[in-house]
C-alpha cells in the first residue's frame, strides 16, 4: 500500500471528502488528490498534523509500502527434465524454447523495473531509491532520516509546550499570591476606615464619607500591590523613583576647636534626623501616588496578565521574576 492509498483509506473511514480534508490540514482539495495519487508528497509538519487527526503514529503512517509479486526466472532444464517423462521430445523441446523466452521476458521486466536513484539524503548521505525515500520536499530525506527528524520535532514540540505550561503555571501563582496579599492588605484598611468612621464624633454625612473613602482606599490597596508584585508598572516606577531620590545637604563650617567639633557633630546629627523624616515623606508620596495610579492602570494590567496565562499573549521574562 502506498502513502496515497494509505491516506485514501484513512480518510474514507473518517467520512472526509478531499476538500474537507484539505479544510483541516490547511491546504487545498488538489493537494490531497496529488498525495492520494502519489503525484506530490506532504511535508514535515504536514505528516505530523496528518498522524494527528486520523490518531496513528507518524511510523505506521510511513510504514506504508507498496508490496508486488515478485519475477523470478524459471530454470528451462529442470522444467523440460520434470515434463520429459510425461510429454515426447519434441513437446519437451517446444516447452524448453517456451520457458527460455519467458525467462527472457522476465529478465527484461526485472531490468525495467530496476530502481532509479532518486538523489542523496541531506542527513545521512546514503542514495535515495523509491523504496526507501522519505521525502522530497522540502529536501531530499531517506525514510529513516525522516522518521527520525518528525521525532525530534515531537520532542521538541513536547518540551516547548511544557515549557509554556510551567511559565503560564509561574504566572498564575505569581498573580494569586498578589491577589491573595492584596486582599489581606484591602481589609485592614476597610476594617482601619470603618472603625475610624465609627468612633469619628461627626455627624452620619461624615461616617459615610469617611468608610466610602476607605472602601477606595481599600480597592487602592489591594491593585497596588497587584502592580507591584506582577512586574515592571507605572505605579512601581512612581514608588521608586519617590524612595531613590537623595537630598543634598549643605556643607558645614566649623572651626576645629571643641566648641566647633561639637558644632559639627551636632548638625551632622540634625541632617540625618532631617534626612529620615525625608525619607518617610517621599515614601508616602510615593506610595499615595502609586495608590493613585494603580486604581486606574490594574484593571488592564490584570487583563493582559490573564491573556498571558491563557496562552492568548506571549510571556516575557520579566513577568516570572
Amino acid at each position: 500500500m502506498t502513502y496515497g492509498e494509505k491516506l485514501t483509506q484513512l480518510r474514507k473511514n473518517a467520512h472526509l471528502t478531499q476538500a474537507e480534508l484539505g479544510d483541516k490540514l490547511g491546504v487545498t482539495a488538489q493537494a490531497v488528490s496529488k498525495w492520494e495519487h502519489d503525484v506530490s508528497q506532504p511535508d514535515l509538519g504536514t505528516l505530523v498534523r496528518i498522524a494527528e487527526l486520523f490518531g496513528i503514529s507518524t511510523d505506521d503512517f510511513l510504514s506504508a509500502t507498496k508490496t508486488e509479486t515478485p519475477l523470478v526466472a524459471v530454470d528451462p532444464q529442470k522444467v523440460a527434465q520434470e515434463i520429459a517423462p510425461l510429454v515426447s521430445e519434441q513437446v519437451a523441446a517446444t516447452v524448453r524454447e517456451e520457458v527460455t523466452e519467458g525467462n527472457k521476458d522476465v529478465k527484461e521486466a526485472l531490468q525495467d523495473k530496476q530502481e532509479q536513484p532518486l538523489g542523496h539524503c541531506v542527513e545521512c548521505g546514503v542514495t535515495i531509491y523509491k523504496s526507501n525515500l522519505g521525502t522530497k520536499s522540502p529536501k531530499c530525506m531517506c525514510k529513516n532520516c525522516l522518521q527520525r527528524s518528525i521525532r525530534e520535532q515531537e520532542r521538541l514540540a513536547a518540551e516547548d509546550k511544557a515549557k509554556k505550561e510551567t511559565e503560564r503555571n509561574t504566572l498564575r501563582s505569581k498573580r494569586n499570591r498578589s491577589m491573595f496579599w492584596g486582599i489581606v492588605l484591602a481589609v485592614v484598611v476597610l476594617g482601619a476606615a470603618i472603625a475610624w468612621a465609627i468612633l469619628s464624633k461627626g455627624d452620619v454625612g461624615i461616617k459615610c464619607a469617611i468608610a466610602f473613602g476607605g472602601l477606595y482606599v481599600a480597592y487602592a490597596a489591594w491593585a497596588m500591590v497587584g502592580e507591584l508584585v506582577n512586574g515592571d508598572s507605572a505605579a512601581a516606577s512612581v514608588l521608586e523613583w519617590c524612595v531613590t531620590r537623595s537630598i543634598n545637604w549643605p556643607g558645614v563650617i566649623f572651626s576645629l576647636d571643641f566648641g566647633g567639633i561639637v558644632f559639627l557633630i551636632t548638625v551632622k546629627i540634625l541632617f540625618a534626623v532631617l534626612g529620615f523624616l525625608a525619607g518617610l515623606v517621599m515614601l508616602a508620596l510615593g506610595v499615595a501616588l502609586a495608590l493613585l495610579i494603580s486604581g486606574f492602570t490594574y484593571p488592564f494590567t490584570l487583563h493582559k496578565i490573564n491573556k498571558k496565562i491563557a496562552g492568548n499573549m506571549p510571556i516575557e521574562k520579566d513577568d516570572l521574576i
